[in-house]
């Protein structure tokens, strides 16, 4: 590489020289031939236009101008020393960083709550900035984040995924709902009211609706929501149903009367994902909040196991017996 017609790595060469005072040991020191630093010196004092360095018995003296930069080529190489070994790191303990995550409200109630205590524990210089989803009427920007939570999402930039865990589907109602029973057919679905959530493209939740237009069923919304979290406390003392991830439901449950329905059909289930941008792949920030993250999420499976193809109902003691049965190690 040169500056001003200097190729820079003559520097390194200079450098020995002014400090070995030697052909023979600078030659050695790099492991070159002693004619290679002879024509080395050469070019230097061609570019310079001065000795540089004279031979005076066996040591070599360094002309004035030669000391004059002497301390300025000896910060240089040991800047391009301390470049060149340089690696990145990241030291949670002591780390002061804010990272943008964007996640779905429901992922963020059962995934980010269980992150934000682990990294409250582990790094508490570190903030977390939970963003909205983009507006897919323009592709994302991958540039705009540090993970994104949930299905998949197109991005301008490439982004890498890791599947966190397997989600179904459940019908849900209040557990006072006595009209609806089970196992809950097509027609009994279409013929209830359902609370549903008003979001678009962007969420995996339009998987139930493309799968009841799949089999020519329309399901009735009187209410319409904009968060998945709501959902469950709408259902609450009415005759209506939700359609609902398995999780969520079970994390609401803890203290609402819900009641997960049998179905005589399958629901569809989804993946939820978690998502980097591939310019942060190797990042240690970004790779140790991944980790942070896959750690959480192995807590929420073990919280809330996703149960048999057919979920049996869950309300009051068997909701109690089931997440006893769920906290239990296995044997």
């Amino acid at each position: 590489m040169r500056c001003h017609r200097l190729d820079l790595n003559l520097l390194l060469v200079l450098d020995l020289l002014l400090k070995l005072r030697n052909v023979s040991r600078v030659a050695e020191t790099l492991n070159l031939t002693q004619s290679t630093i002879s024509s080395a010196l050469a070019r230097l004092r061609s570019h310079f236009d001065d000795d540089l360095l004279i031979q005076s018995g066996r040591e070599m003296l360094a002309t004035p101008f030669a000391a004059q930069i002497a301390d300025s080529v000896d910060q240089f190489v040991a800047r391009a020393r301390t470049i060149a070994l340089a690696r990145a790191e990241f030291t949670p303990e002591t780390a002061e960083h804010d990272f943008a995550v964007v996640a779905l409200d429901y992922v963020a109630g059962i995934l980010l709550s269980n992150l934000i205590k682990r990294v409250a524990q582990a790094a508490p210089g570190i903030s977390i900035s939970q963003l909205p989803l983009p507006d897919t009427r323009e592709r994302a920007s991958a540039a705009e984040f540090d993970v994104f939570i949930g299905s998949n999402v197109p991005f301008h930039a490439a982004v890498n995924t890791s599947v966190l865990w397997e989600e179904r589907f459940v019908p849900v109602v209040w557990a006072g709902n006595t009209a609806v029973v089970d196992p809950v057919s097509l027609n009994a679905i279409a013929a209830v009211t359902h609370v549903s959530v008003a979001l678009d493209e962007r969420l995996s939740v339009r998987i139930v609706d493309q799968f009841f237009q799949s089999v020519g069923i329309r399901r009735m919304k009187t209410i319409r929501l904009q968060s998945l979290l709501l959902v469950p406390e709408f259902i609450v003392g009415t005759p209506y149903m939700a359609i609902l991830p398995l999780r969520l439901v079970l994390s609401r449950a803890q203290g609402l009367p819900l009641r997960i329905l049998q179905t005589d059909f399958e629901l569809p289930t989804i993946t939820e994902r978690l998502q980097w941008p591939v310019h942060l792949d190797k990042d240690p920030a970004n790779m140790w909040l991944r980790e942070m993250i896959q750690t959480s999420a192995a807590d929420v499976e073990a919280r809330w196991p996703v149960c048999a193809p057919v979920c049996p109902p869950l309300s009051g003691a068997a909701l109690r017996e089931y997440r006893s049965a769920a906290s239990k190690p296995a044997t």
